[in-house]
């Protein structure tokens, strides 16, 4: 509750600035929290498959400094090519999302420019990229943990992750707007 009240607080401050930042943050948490989900769940089955709950699997990884390397690369993460999948696949998605926000915007005239610039989408889709990396890094080691705490990573991990992906989404594009508005795109700003 205290993760979710954050990301609420960071938006009731941002969208008092900038009124096009509510287009965009339901995109932005629900893509990041769809794809984490799709993760924790198949790194879930995987450790099912290949180990008994509350113990360590053989290819998890040892150390914690190992984590990053194994959620994209590791090659015994039976898993790491699906978080690449993921990830990549945030792009095409963004921009979809993109596309349809500004058409609807256009077709109901409420459309601010200074969303529809290079600038505005190459700031939007890298933050929402790095929301989704990070977000498949604190998945391979939410589930890991709980994996080794004796408890189901399926019912544990997807709640805590789709409430960090909200507060990491609704940051990362409140800091995307400030960024650009700091930049010298005053027409971000409500009047």
């Amino acid at each position: 509750m205290i993760i979710s009240s954050t990301g609420g607080f960071i938006m009731g401050y941002a969208i008092s600035y900038f009124d096009d930042i509510a287009a965009f943050q339901p995109v932005i948490n629900g893509v990041g929290g769809n794809l984490v989900a799709i993760y924790a769940s198949r790194l879930s089955t995987a450790l099912h498959r290949t180990s008994e709950q509350g113990s360590v699997p053989f290819w998890a990884p040892k150390k914690w400094f190992q984590y990053p390397l194994h959620t994209f690369s590791g090659k015994a993460n039976p898993e790491s090519k699906t978080a690449v999948i993921l990830a990549v696949m945030a792009v095409p998605g963004h921009l979809l999302f993109y596309f349809v926000i500004t058409r609807v915007k256009i077709y109901n005239n409420t459309m601010n420019l200074a969303t529809m610039t290079p600038s505005f989408i190459v700031f939007y889709t890298s933050v929402a990229i790095l929301q989704v990396v990070l977000l498949l890094l604190i998945c391979y080691w939410l589930v890991h943990l709980t994996w080794r705490k004796n408890m189901n990573p399926d019912n544990v991990c997807i709640p805590y992750l789709t409430a960090i992906g909200d507060l990491l989404g609704t940051a990362f594009l409140a800091v995307c707007f400030y960024a650009l508005y700091f930049a010298g795109e005053e027409r971000l700003k409500t009047s």
